[in-house]
C-alpha cells in the first residue's frame, strides 16, 4: 500500500535534554525516523521510549515521541529528567498529526509509530502497545525497511548486553543539533 504522507517541514516545540526548545523537523531529513505518538505519553512512556531511542541509532535510525495532547510548556513539568536522549515533540495544534494522518488512538497502552524515510516519505504507519514487544516489533520492521541483513537479528538482544551505546555518523546526536529556545 502506497503512502503518500510526508512530514511537514515546520518548527515545533521539543524537549531536548531536559529543555523546551524550538526544533525544525528539517533536521531529520536525510535519515531514516521514526516518530512515535502513545496515547499518553508521560514520564513513564518517555522513559520506556528512551531506552529504545539507543536501540534505533544503533541501527541508523532517529526516534522521537510526540505528543499531541500537550501544550509546549507542560512538557518540563511532564519529563522532568535530564538525561533522556529521546526528543519530545509537542503537536498542540496538529500539524504533524495531520500531516502524517495520525488518529486518535483509543487508549493507553495503545501506540501509534510511523517509519520516515531519507526523502520525509512515510513508508510504514503501525498501531502498537507500547510495551517490549511492540517496540521489538516496530524496530523489527524498521530494520526490514532500511536495513534487510537486520531482519534475522535478536532485537532485545543489544539492549540487554549493554551494547545501546553505540552510534552511527548518519544518526542524530540530540546533543548537536541547531535549536532555538522557546
Amino acid at each position: 500500500m502506497p503512502m503518500s504522507q510526508k512530514l511537514p517541514l515546520i518548527r515545533v516545540p521539543a524537549l531536548i535534554g531536559g529543555e523546551v526548545v524550538s526544533f525544525h523537523l528539517s533536521q531529520v531529513k536525510n535519515q531514516w525516523t521514526v516518530v512515535c505518538c502513545p496515547a499518553r505519553l508521560g514520564l513513564v512512556e518517555s522513559m520506556f521510549l528512551d531506552r529504545y531511542h539507543a536501540a534505533f541509532l544503533q541501527h541508523n535510525g532517529t526516534l522521537f515521541g510526540l505528543n499531541r495532547r500537550c501544550a509546549p510548556f507542560h512538557l518540563e513539568g511532564i519529563l522532568q529528567p535530564r538525561n533522556l536522549k529521546i526528543a519530545m515533540l509537542a503537536d498542540p495544534l496538529g500539524r504533524i498529526s495531520r500531516a502524517l494522518k495520525i488518529s486518535d488512538s483509543p487508549g493507553p497502552p495503545c501506540c501509534q509509530s510511523l517509519i520516515i524515510n531519507p526523502h520525509g516519505a512515510v513508508t510504514y504507519h503501525l498501531a502498537h502497545d507500547l510495551d517490549g514487544r511492540g517496540m521489538s516489533a516496530l524496530l523489527e520492521i524498521f530494520s526490514s525497511q532500511h536495513l534487510p541483513a537486520f531482519a534475522e537479528c535478536e532485537s532485545d538482544a543489544y539492549l540487554m548486553n549493554g551494547q545501546s551505546e553505540k552510534r552511527h555518523s548518519s544518526s542524530i546526536d540530540m546533543t548537536e543539533l541547531s535549536v532555538g529556545r522557546i
